[in-house]
This record gives C-alpha cells, structure tokens and sequence, in this order.
C-alpha cells in the first residue's frame, strides 16, 4: 500500500512538472511571436515535439495514476466484501445455524 501510494505521489509530481514545463514551451512561443520574432520551420517543428513530448508523458503519468486507484480500490472491495459477508452470516436467520449443526453431529 506504501508503495502503490508513493507511485501516485509520484506520478502526480511528474505530471504536473511535464504539465509546467509543456506551459514554459507554450509561454516561451508566445513572447517570440509577440515581440514579433518569426519562428523558422525547424524552430516551429522543434517547439512542437516538445509539446507533443510533453503531452504524452503526461498522459502516461496520468495512466500510472488510473491504474493505481484501480488496483488500491479492487483491494478495498475485496476487503469489504469479506466484512460484509462475515457481517452477513452473523446477522443472517437462524436457518444457516441449524444447518451447520446438521453437518458437524
């Protein structure tokens, strides 16, 4: 559980530093054209594979993420379900009772 909790902390860390560094990319573009600095082909190309880049480690970060909740949420219904079910059998009529007592004469 530690480690699936740390692998959250993590991913999120990272996903949000590819999200800051894609917006520096975006900002740094913006100032360019606004100064009125034309942006060659290559520049062009370079600044959108740096967001593209960006763009898919964060959704890889953000799958990291989705798979973790969806593991740490099948260990809680596992863990409920045995609860409820022990819950179940004590609370269920006395008809499951006389039925254990039948197979243990």
């Amino acid at each position: 559980m530690r480690t699936s909790a740390a692998t959250f902390a993590d991913a999120s860390a990272y996903a949000a530093r590819y999200g800051a560094e894609a917006e520096q990319v975006n900002t740094m573009e913006k100032r360019k054209r606004t100064e009125g600095e034309t942006l060659d082909d290559f520049s062009i190309a370079r600044i959108s594979s740096f967001l593209k880049s960006y763009g898919e480690m964060v959704k890889g970060e953000q799958f990291v993420m989705q798979e973790v909740r969806a593991q740490a949420r099948e260990r809680i219904r596992w863990a409920g379900g045995f609860g409820l079910l022990a819950l179940a059998m004590v609370i269920a009529p006395v008809p499951w009772r006389r039925w254990r007592k039948r197979f243990t004469r």
